[in-house]
């Protein structure tokens, strides 16, 4: 009843709680998936990692919601939550919730290896050399070079100046917004 009430008035940290209630149906009447699903929308538009990765990788069970399963899975994955950014490695490099894109997979991929160090089960580490191994065998020059360009602009490498140098020589090949 607490989850419910704080859930209302828009606390994310209890519209998770209550969205994982529903989820296991555990101390409310039936199981509930659609309203789980409602409270983690919730809880992750306001922020609340976990939720958002927890909605996506839900929504990957629903194939007509592939694009947004990997939408709410991306800002989980920005937030640095591990195991989403594998998940969204994977979509990208097997095409069938978004549109194949090796350049994104192999960037997310090594997102995750360069945090996978100090905090990965050996399942996600086995996962994500197993998949990077595959994306890079699969993977054209240009497409690697792609994701090494995202990688340096998230690890702060890449400053407006050569963002912008770098699409007005190549334009057709920029990943940065502009």
């Amino acid at each position: 009843k607490w989850y419910e009430k704080a859930a209302q008035l828009g606390d994310a940290d209890a519209q998770f709680a209550l969205a994982r209630v529903y989820k296991e149906g555990r101390g409310v009447p039936r199981q509930d998936t659609h309203r789980a699903l409602d409270l983690y929308r919730q809880a992750g538009a306001q922020g609340h990692v976990e939720a958002r990765f927890l909605l996506g990788k839900n929504l990957m069970f629903y194939p007509w919601r592939g694009e947004e399963a990997v939408a709410w899975l991306i800002q989980a994955a920005k937030q640095n939550h591990l195991e989403a950014q594998y998940w969204v490695a994977e979509a990208y490099a097997e095409g069938k919730l978004t549109k194949r894109n090796d350049a994104q997979a192999q960037y997310w991929l090594l997102r995750a290896e360069l945090q996978m160090e100090q905090e990965a089960p050996e399942w996600l580490q086995r996962a994500v050399t197993n998949l990077l191994a595959k994306v890079r065998s699969q993977t054209s020059e240009h497409d690697e070079n792609i994701a090494k360009l995202l990688l340096m602009e998230h690890m702060g490498l890449m400053d407006a100046g050569r963002k912008q140098f770098f699409c007005r020589h190549l334009p057709e090949q920029c990943p940065f917004p502009h």
